[in-house]
C-alpha cells in the first residue's frame, strides 16, 4: 500500500471526530475543517462539487459523498471506484488519479493522490489533451464532466481527478 494511502487513512481517523456530524452540510464541514486545522496546526483545504466534499493536503485528497439524492444523478465515490477499475482493466487507468475506498466508522471515504495543475488551462476541457483512443474510451463510458477543475497534470499528461459523473 502506498505511503500516502496510509497517511490518508490516519488523517481520516484524526479528522473524523471534527466532521462526523457534518456529512450533509458544506458550511458546517468547512467550519469543522477550520477548527481541525487550528487545533492540529494543519492546512487542509476543502473543495466541493454537487455530490462530494474533498479534503486536500499536500500529497493526497480524501473525498466523501454528502448529498445522496444528487449522487444517484451525478455519481459519487462508488461510481469513481467502478470506472477506475474498468479503466485499469481496459488499459486506460493511467488517465485517472487512482482511487482507494476506505471505510471508517460506517462511512466510506475515497483517497486519491494529489494531482497538480488543476485549472491550469482555464476554459479547456480534458478532451483537448487526449488522444483519439483515450477520447473514444471516455466517450464510450459516458464521461461528460471534464472541465478544467476536474483534471490536472501528471508526468506531462492529463489526469482526471473527478470522474464520478458518467452515464
Amino acid at each position: 500500500m502506498a505511503n500516502y494511502i496510509v497517511r490518508a487513512q490516519k488523517f481520516v481517523q484524526d479528522i473524523f471526530p471534527f466532521i462526523s456530524g457534518e456529512f450533509e452540510s458544506i458550511a458546517k464541514t468547512r467550519l469543522s475543517v477550520a477548527l481541525f486545522n487550528q487545533q492540529n496546526h494543519r492546512h487542509v483545504k476543502l473543495a466541493h462539487g454537487l455530490t462530494r466534499i474533498a479534503l486536500m493536503t499536500s500529497d493526497y485528497v480524501v473525498k466523501f459523498d454528502y448529498d445522496e439524492d444528487k449522487v444517484s444523478c451525478f455519481g459519487g465515490g462508488e461510481a469513481e471506484v467502478e470506472l477506475y477499475e474498468q479503466a485499469k482493466a481496459d488499459g486506460f487507468g493511467y488517465l485517472f488519479a487512482e482511487i482507494t475506498r476506505y471505510e471508517y466508522m460506517g462511512r466510506c471515504f475515497y483517497i486519491m493522490p494529489r494531482i497538480k495543475g488543476i485549472g491550469k488551462y482555464e476554459y479547456s476541457d480534458a478532451w483537448e489533451f487526449m488522444s483519439g483512443a483515450e477520447t473514444d474510451w471516455c466517450y464510450d463510458h459516458g464521461l461528460f464532466d471534464l472541465h478544467e477543475k476536474n483534471y490536472g497534470w501528471r508526468d506531462g499528461h492529463v489526469c482526471l481527478i473527478d470522474y464520478g459523473a458518467h452515464d
